[in-house]
């Protein structure tokens, strides 16, 4: 777990009732827990001045404390911060004896909330009408500073639901080697982007070996090891947390806690890869995860019809769209004391006044104008770009300096002289690149088309469905697309383009006259329809309707 760690778990020990013992172990846990080197406290019930201490030290430092046993009772009247009680019931609770009873009484007299597994064990004893909260884990495995916006997005919207949420970073574990020093730039930035969030932490699992050997296979595949079973350790404390899975990856997660966790996957995307090896390893990562999940979840008609023949997904949800970045008009500033200077010096300026510098670049560019926002990467058609640019000379064309190298570079050619044969063309225009959501919709209100040419030679577009859709949308402006599948199902407002000729078709008929204030309105409208607040509402209120 990151330094910065907002949640404590707090346990009972047997040892800790032996007087000197107990002295020496909470003074060690005192100091560890101080220089955050430890999040999970052990205690026990016996009066200790130093236990009383440490106790204070939690409700200082962390927002909430995870109670995991039932025989602390009273002990947890002196932890002043959020309690949720998450600990497993003996079998038979009105058997126990009445010790055991009285501290389960005592220990849900000072927890403010419950999660649902153990409210299920408590039957009778417990007010149905107490609060509940989940624990839910959402394992990532991009570089912590550039995470996914789908894993950003939804761990804010289940976190605004009151859900107790750790971020597992597979892309950047703690090394057993570095625990002494600080945490990396990389998840601080991502901290400072949830620090608006008390219940959202970062959790890295340990690294075995050193993170710089990973280059090497064998280094790589046990450090992935090491780090799946320590989040196993974690799971396995926890009493039934919802293990959130959105990418391929995390089906072995999934395969080492399928007994311990309620298994979810948020199917988001078309996993492949030109490399058919590693397609191969993909396709049979994520059909186990479709398989082996209690609930299965797609985010389009054209997932849905492609993975039914492994199972029939538990609900066709929302795509997921940022509404609320696209519908605020200015960002409060982003500097964090726990950023290095030189961090704070680039996250220093506000995101307005970002903007006021790409106004000025977009303003140079002459109008008509036709864009795309997004990576330039290999899914790319730049022979179709190569040539609409040339067949329509007198439409400027803007993409943005956001250019992503991956490995399939080496399979679809050299990248940069893709990039570089459709730079030459006097009217294509390139805006520095930028993550701030106000310049996005900048860039896209420069535009009277929208594009995405994604080449669907390639299965992996075929069967996407682009998050720039609803940008485009949210700002009424026409799109023209390849052959995509689910946006087939938006021919009033994406023209498909098979051919170099259709393209050039489409493209001059939609400039030829202004684009209905209607159908602006109905794209709004369908991009609000497909807000990330809607699609977890969407999967959280499936899975309420089958517990019921």
């Amino acid at each position: 777990m990151s330094r910065s760690s907002k949640v404590a778990f707090l346990d009972h020990s047997k040892i800790l009732f032996i007087p000197v013992v107990g002295s020496i172990l909470y003074k060690l846990q005192y100091f560890l827990y101080s220089n955050d080197l430890i999040k999970v406290i052990k205690i026990s019930r016996k009066p200790n001045p130093i236990k009383d201490k440490l106790l204070k030290l939690i409700s200082e430092k962390a927002k909430f404390t995870v109670c995991q046993s039932y025989k602390l009772g009273t002990s947890l009247s002196n932890v002043e911060n959020e309690i949720i009680a998450d600990f497993k019931i003996p079998y038979d609770l009105k058997k126990q004896l009445t010790q055991t009873i009285f501290d389960v009484c005592w220990s849900l007299v000072f927890s403010k909330k419950v999660t649902p597994e153990t409210k299920k064990e408590l039957g009778d004893f417990i007010q149905k009408s107490f609060p509940e909260t989940k624990i839910i884990l959402i394992p990532f495995h991009d570089e912590p500073g550039v995470i996914c916006d789908y894993v950003f997005q939804t761990a804010k919207e289940l976190a605004r639901l009151g859900n107790l949420i750790f971020l597992v970073s597979f892309s950047e574990p703690k090394s057993i080697f570095k625990l002494l020093l600080e945490d990396s730039d990389q998840i601080k930035i991502l901290e400072n982007k949830f620090k608006n969030f008390d219940n959202i932490s970062i959790y890295q699992p340990f690294s075995l070996l050193p993170i710089r050997l990973n280059k090497f296979g064998l280094v790589n595949k046990v450090n992935w090891i090491f780090s799946n079973l320590h989040l196993t350790i974690l799971v396995r404390k926890l009493n039934r947390p919802t293990l959130w899975c959105l990418d391929w990856k995390d089906s072995t997660v999934l395969r080492l806690n399928k007994k311990l966790a309620l298994g979810i996957y948020d199917c988001v995307d078309y996993w492949t890869s030109l490399d058919k090896n590693y397609a191969e390893t993909m396709g049979q990562s994520e059909e186990y995860l479709i398989k082996n999940s209690n609930f299965f979840f797609v985010n389009s008609e054209a997932l849905f019809n492609v993975k039914k023949r492994f199972r029939i997904a538990d609900a066709v949800v929302p795509q997921g769209f940022d509404v609320e970045s696209f519908t605020s008009n200015k960002q409060p500033r982003t500097k964090s004391p726990r950023l290095s200077r030189s961090l704070n010096k680039l996250l220093g300026k506000t995101e307005n006044d970002e903007l006021i510098t790409y106004q000025k670049i977009l303003s140079n560019i002459p109008r008509p104008a036709v864009g795309f926002v997004g990576n330039l990467t290999f899914r790319i058609d730049y022979e179709l770009l190569d040539e609409i640019i040339s067949l329509l000379p007198h439409v400027s064309f803007v993409f943005t300096e956001s250019v992503k190298h991956t490995p399939e570079d080496k399979i679809r050619g050299e990248l940069s002289s893709k990039i570089n044969k459709i730079k030459k063309y006097k009217n294509v225009f390139f805006v520095p690149k930028t993550q701030n959501r106000l310049v996005v919709k900048e860039i896209i209100n420069t535009f009277d088309i929208g594009i995405i040419p994604y080449d669907i030679s390639l299965d992996f577009n075929k069967y996407s469905y682009p998050m720039k859709l609803f940008e485009y949308f949210f700002l009424g402006k026409p799109v023209v697309s390849t052959p995509i599948e689910e946006l087939k199902r938006f021919p009033k407002f994406v023209k498909i383009g098979n051919t170099n000729e259709e393209w050039e078709k489409h493209i001059k008929n939609l400039l030829s006259k202004p684009w209905p204030k209607e159908n602006q309105k109905q794209q709004r409208k369908l991009s609000e329809e497909n807000s990330w607040r809607k699609k977890v509402a969407k999967i959280t209120n499936v899975m309420q309707e089958v517990d019921s």
